[in-house]
């Protein structure tokens, strides 16, 4: 089958990336932001750029490509389009670039939201904690996903809701806050919800 020859393919891809980011010295790879969410949103700008622009001939594409990295992206999410908005910057608008002056004695801004991104990631789980967390992390999301079920079948009943669901992030929920996109509105659920739930 195509789809699955194509799948392995784009598997063995990543392993060859990962394995380079490792190798140059990178200590984790987030494979979350390997998705096309970055690049429909870049189509997008380019499609809209201008006039709108629906069928770009390669002349016309590469002219809007320059002219948005020089002057910067105009939106950094395609409205209406179905992909999450990726937070990606491009690079600096070239006006402020050649006028405006950097300060160099200043603690750059970047570093400082790196910092907080990697202090964000240090408390999220990682591989070496026993299997009994990654177990109850796995429960708890499926248990999520059920509740969700549950929820369509009784019409959004909020005592159901509040029965099964809590509105605080209990430490076996770790999965579902590494998968929660916008709007996709996972349920976090309670306590002991996970324990009724049994996989043979």
């Amino acid at each position: 089958m195509p789809s699955i020859a194509n799948w392995i393919t784009t598997i063995q891809g990543l392993q060859l990336i990962c394995k380079r980011l490792l190798k140059a010295g990178f200590k984790y790879i987030l494979l979350r932001n390997f998705n096309q969410d970055p690049i429909k949103n870049i189509f997008g700008t380019i499609r809209s750029h201008g006039l709108r622009n629906i069928n770009p001939t390669p002349a016309h594409f590469t002219s809007s490509f320059k002219s948005l990295v020089i002057n910067n992206f105009t939106s950094t999410h395609s409205v209406g389009a179905n992909c999450e908005d990726d937070d990606s910057d491009g690079m600096n608008n070239l006006k402020d670039f050649l006028f405006n002056e950097i300060p160099l004695n200043e603690e750059n801004e970047d570093e400082e939201n790196c910092s907080a991104q990697h202090d964000a990631l240090t408390t999220f789980p990682t591989l070496e904690q026993t299997g009994s967390l990654i177990n109850s992390g796995s429960r708890a999301y499926v248990s999520g996903w059920i509740i969700k079920k549950i929820t369509k079948i009784t019409k959004n009943c909020t005592v159901c809701i509040s029965k099964l669901s809590t509105p605080k992030i209990l430490k076996e929920h770790f999965i579902i806050q590494a998968r929660q996109y916008i709007d996709c509105n996972l349920l976090y659920p309670d306590c002991y919800v996970p324990t009724y739930l049994v996989i043979k």
